[in-house]
């Protein structure tokens, strides 16, 4: 499967696709059980930079 999709990709698409994966923020879900696990409200900050 991955072989065919990187046939598929251009190589622009794939430092694209690199990018989104390094800068993607946390989704909500994620970011609450951060929240609960730890209490200050720095670890959900270093966790979303």
């Amino acid at each position: 499967m991955a072989a065919a999709l990187s046939g598929m990709l251009t190589p622009a698409a794939k430092v694209a696709f690199l990018v989104l994966q390094v800068t993607f923020i946390p989704c909500i879900a994620t970011t609450r059980v951060i929240q609960q696990e730890a209490k200050p409200w720095r670890w959900i900050a270093f966790a979303l930079l």
